[in-house]
Parts: structure tokens; C-alpha cells; sequence
């Protein structure tokens, strides 16, 4: 497993995220404890070394989070530790590096968020009930703001566990108007985690034009 994530680690060292910008590859201690952490089974016993290993990683994603690493599924852990593997912080891998945390923030800053206003009269990814993420278009300030909260609430759900919020989209809908077929949001969490786990849900391309 260890092999894995330093394959990614390197190939992302260098990667030029929306033509701007570069992450570049962490300490020597962060990618020890990404390893030491990545070593750890569930049922395993938590040392001391486990403790300060998470403490780095925790530091390198921009501090404490709500929940420890230890306490998270798979799939949760694999993407914190991917993240602060790639020099991301919680921010960052979200997607909030060229596109606001709020569509306001993008209203009153124009210039800065260029590329998220002109690409979000465009196609928008959507996850969608037994369909999977599929792109969107023509949907309403309505509908696109819907789509980005539940977006918000499935990366919370990846980072924390926390579900609370996508339970809030149970049954709801977008489109239905406009020659748009109607699309139900998937709120189911095995679904979410399987698209999770096969990188369905990447920020950094959230908002970008469809050609």
C-alpha cells in the first residue's frame, strides 16, 4: 500500500492543477508518518509513534480535524492521507483554491473567479441516484446552487463520516425544465463511497468548462 501512495505522491509533485497551480511534494516527516499511518489495520493497537504520526498528518491538511484518522473508514483515511500526501490542506482539497467557497464570494470578486463564472452556466457534475457523477447543463441559479451544497455535503461525508447534511438532499431533485431531464441526488452512502474510492469527485476539475 505504502508503494501506492508514494507513486501517486511523485506523479503529483509536479502536477500543474488548472494550468496555475503546482503542489509540491511535503516533508520527509509527513510522507513517514502518510506511511506509518497507511501501515495501521483497524483492530490494530494505536501507539504512541501511531498518535505523533497522525499529529503530522493532521498538521500538514491545516490542523486538527473533528474526528482522528483512526476513527474514520477506509476510504475516509485513504483520502486524508492522499491529500496531505500531495501537499494539499483541507482548503485545497475541496477545490476552494480557484473556486470560492461560496458562489457570493465568486459575485463579489469577479476578476478573481473568472473561470468558475463562466463555467457555471455551463455543465455542472452532478451525482445522481443510480447514475453516478454525469455533467449538467442549462440549470438554474437555483439548481446550481442545490448542486453545489450537495457536493459540499458528500465531501464532508468523504473527509469526516459525517452524514448529517447529505440526509437534508433525500429525495431531492434538479432539472425538469428547459428540455433538462429530471435528475434525483444521490444521498445513499455506499454509492458515494464507491465513487469516492474511483475519484469521481474531483475539486480540482469541478467547475471547469466542458468543451
Amino acid at each position: 500500500m505504502a508503494a501506492i501512495f508514494f507513486d501517486d505522491f511523485y506523479r503529483s509533485a509536479t502536477a500543474i492543477v488548472s494550468g496555475r497551480e503546482i503542489f509540491h511534494l511535503p516533508s520527509a516527516d509527513v510522507l513517514d508518518a502518510i506511511t506509518e499511518i497507511s501501515q495501521w489495520n483497524p483492530g490494530d493497537m494505536i501507539t504512541d509513534e501511531l498518535v505523533n504520526a497522525e499529529r503530522v498528518v493532521q498538521n500538514a491538511l491545516g490542523g486538527r480535524g473533528r474526528k482522528s484518522l483512526f476513527e474514520m473508514k477506509p476510504a475516509q483515511r485513504r483520502r486524508l492521507l492522499s491529500n496531505a500526501g500531495r501537499g494539499k490542506t483541507r482548503t485545497q482539497a475541496r477545490g476552494h483554491g480557484a473556486t470560492p467557497e461560496r458562489p457570493q464570494q465568486a459575485d463579489r470578486h469577479p476578476q478573481r473567479y473568472a473561470e468558475y463564472q463562466a463555467a457555471r452556466v455551463k455543465a455542472l457534475p452532478v451525482a445522481v441516484k443510480d447514475e453516478g457523477v454525469i455533467r449538467v447543463a442549462g440549470l438554474n441559479k437555483r439548481d446550481r446552487s442545490k448542486v453545489a451544497k450537495h457536493h459540499n455535503a458528500i465531501n464532508k461525508y468523504l473527509d469526516s463520516g459525517i452524514d448529517m447534511d447529505l440526509a437534508r438532499f433525500e429525495g431531492r431533485t434538479v432539472g425538469g425544465y428547459g428540455g433538462i431531464p429530471r435528475y434525483e441526488l444521490e444521498t445513499r452512502l455506499q454509492p458515494i463511497e464507491d465513487w469516492g474510492n474511483q475519484g469521481q469527485f474531483d475539486y480540482e476539475s469541478f467547475y471547469q468548462e466542458v468543451a
